[in-house]
């Protein structure tokens, strides 16, 4: 940003780094796919209302659902800025999609339905901002290794707490019996290095794992297919995994 002469996540703050990412949504995304039926809605939480937008490709059949936690560094990202994820996902893997590596391990570890496949793209999995990726990444590719930093200071400013398999999955002690995972990671992405690591913890704890990674990619690229063609092509692969993983258990 800096060297575009734009302020900093630290200079903009939260609320105009939301405001902005709102306002590059559409001209990112390209053109929607349409699906049978999208509701709005909202469902209790512990901190108040959620709201959801719920997606279904065939509202007359029985489908798997798959629950889309977006992305936005804990700070940005709503219904709207990963709407056309949803859709293609909705669409592609004929699936019921409600719009995370932690996600899986609590639904292990908890009395609650168990996840049959997870799909973990270009994610987060660890608090270590020493590793190859942050290093070959640091700059110049969208997401920078300072505004990584200043997620987390957003996220989790005690830095104690940010070594807790929670917030860092790949600190977990234990990975066995949690659900098939795809995982897709970009060469030109600081998160690189710690997705490839939970991709490889994952496989040696007897966790089936497709790897997927993108030379040429940076991040977020998922849901720029308005401007980065390999974004449908990546649609395709994380439909492709989830038709194979979740039409047995309909």
């Amino acid at each position: 940003m800096a060297s575009l002469g734009l302020p900093t996540l630290a200079e903009q703050g939260a609320v105009e780094a939301r405001r902005m990412n709102s306002l590059r949504a559409p001209s990112l995304a390209g053109e929607l796919e349409d699906v049978a039926l999208i509701e709005d809605g909202r469902l209790p939480g512990p901190g108040g209302e959620i709201p959801f937008r719920l997606y279904s490709p065939a509202p007359d059949r029985t489908l798997p659902a798959l629950l889309y936690v977006h992305g936005g560094g804990w700070v940005y990202g709503d219904l709207d800025t990963h709407d056309s994820v949803c859709r293609a996902l909705a669409r592609r893997a004929e699936c019921v999609v409600l719009a995370s590596a932690v996600l899986a391990q609590r639904s292990r570890d908890r009395d609650v339905p168990k996840l049959a496949a997870q799909v973990l793209i270009y994610p987060v999995t660890d608090c270590d901002f020493d590793t190859p990726s942050y290093r070959d990444a640091a700059t110049g590719y969208g997401l920078t290794r300072d505004s990584m930093l200043w997620y987390w200071d957003q996220y989790l400013p005690d830095e104690a707490r940010r070594v807790s398999p929670d917030a860092s999955p790949l600190r977990a002690p234990d990975l066995s019996g949690l659900p098939p995972a795809l995982v897709i990671t970009c060469k030109l992405d600081p998160l690189a290095s710690e997705g490839a690591a939970y991709a490889e913890a994952l496989r040696s704890a007897g966790v089936r794992v497709e790897h997927l990674h993108e030379p040429d990619m940076i991040h977020g690229y998922i849901r720029m297919n308005g401007v980065v063609s390999r974004a449908r092509k990546s649609w395709d692969d994380c439909a492709r995994f989830l038709r194979r993983e979740l039409t047995p258990h309909v």
